[in-house]
């Protein structure tokens, strides 16, 4: 290899900004840095340990994966030059990656749709627990970045805490909050499958042209494809505003609540008026917030969660123009009546 130049390729991924001020700095820099960094590589590490754990205790009745978001894949995608000076589509990927099975979930939508929001992070959450639920699954420890839009925050620990109190075996849901720049999420393959074969695939217009090449992204365990419509994404925002979640300033000790700071969330049936939470994955034990006075897990049984959007959201007018524009001419990049017909369709701003 060496007499060759040749070496294998090391992907490039996002730094972590402490570990590398206190890398590059001077000994005065790092004894500065020392007990912070220190933290956080023993916080990183527990984490992951949680996670080894959680996947060495797998049962019939266990479960355990990771999500996450792939990154936006725009589309039209083609050789033709023009669309790289153009806006175009945004499609989005939530990926689902059991740990036990190794079976990976895929939910799709493109900006027409939905946004990318807490809500729809939630909703995707939801149908899959939903599907854990009907395999008789009792508890489920799930790991994630700590993304504070998406993930981290009150109304995905919401759309827990409901679905827990509707499930019909599901006893403890738990989510794990990878320190930050320091994930460890097995759908990463996933997404790294998907985009070589939207590569090799070629042309791709539309995003119902997608579906397929997630599904044979991998030959063997295929991927599952979860195509979601705009009136699938469920408001637990409401739900979130009804509980007066974010109205509690303190735990049950008193202690001021920080929901920037959680690195774990869990929710039992057995307690439906409580959200156990933890700031550390180094402490034992979880600290406790109660919600409304008189809730209990059939307070919230049988309650059902309205729609986020009464219209779809409207792509923005300088992305539909752009849009129309790969659609028209004599060299369209967009020809077929069918593609055309799509992008012509979409919800936009006049």
């Amino acid at each position: 290899m060496k007499s060759q130049n040749l070496s294998f390729f090391h992907p490039k991924k996002d730094k972590c900004g402490l570990c590398e001020t206190y890398n590059k700095g001077d000994a005065t820099k790092k004894a500065e840095l020392q007990d912070q960094i220190d933290k956080h590589q023993k916080e990183k590490q527990a984490v992951r340990d949680e996670k080894k754990k959680a996947k060495e205790d797998l049962d019939s009745k266990k479960g355990c994966a990771t999500f996450d978001m792939q990154q936006i894949i725009l589309l039209p995608k083609t050789g033709e030059s023009q669309i790289f000076y153009k806006r175009r589509l945004t499609n989005y990927n939530l990926t689902i990656y059991e740990l036990k099975s190794k079976e990976c979930h895929c939910f799709t939508w493109h900006e027409g749709i939905a946004k990318r929001g807490s809500c729809e992070i939630a909703t995707c959450l939801k149908m899959y627990l939903e599907e854990q639920d009907r395999k008789e699954i009792k508890e489920i420890s799930l790991f994630a970045d700590g993304c504070p839009g998406q993930n981290k925050n009150s109304i995905v620990a919401t759309m827990l805490l409901h679905t827990v109190c509707n499930s019909s075996n599901i006893e403890q849901i738990s989510l794990y909050f990878f320190e930050a720049y320091h994930g460890q999420n097995e759908g990463d393959s996933a997404h790294s499958c998907i985009n070589t074969a939207i590569e090799a695939t070629g042309d791709v217009y539309v995003p119902t042209q997608l579906v397929p090449i997630f599904r044979l992204a991998r030959k063997h365990n295929p991927y599952i494809v979860h195509s979601l419509k705009t009136v699938d994404i469920l408001d637990y925002k409401i739900v979130a505003h009804q509980l007066r979640i974010l109205s509690i300033r303190k735990d049950d000790n008193g202690d001021p609540i920080d929901w920037t700071t959680m690195r774990q969330i869990v929710v039992k049936k057995s307690h439906g008026d409580k959200i156990f939470f933890a700031d550390s994955h180094l402490k034992e034990g979880n600290r406790s917030l109660t919600l409304k006075r008189g809730l209990t897990n059939a307070s919230l049984k049988g309650t059902s969660v309205p729609t986020l959007y009464q219209i779809p959201p409207k792509v923005s007018k300088e992305k539909f123009r752009d849009l129309m524009s790969l659609c028209q001419g004599q060299t369209p990049a967009v020809s077929m009546p069918e593609h055309v017909a799509f992008y012509k369709s979409l919800p936009h701003e006049k």
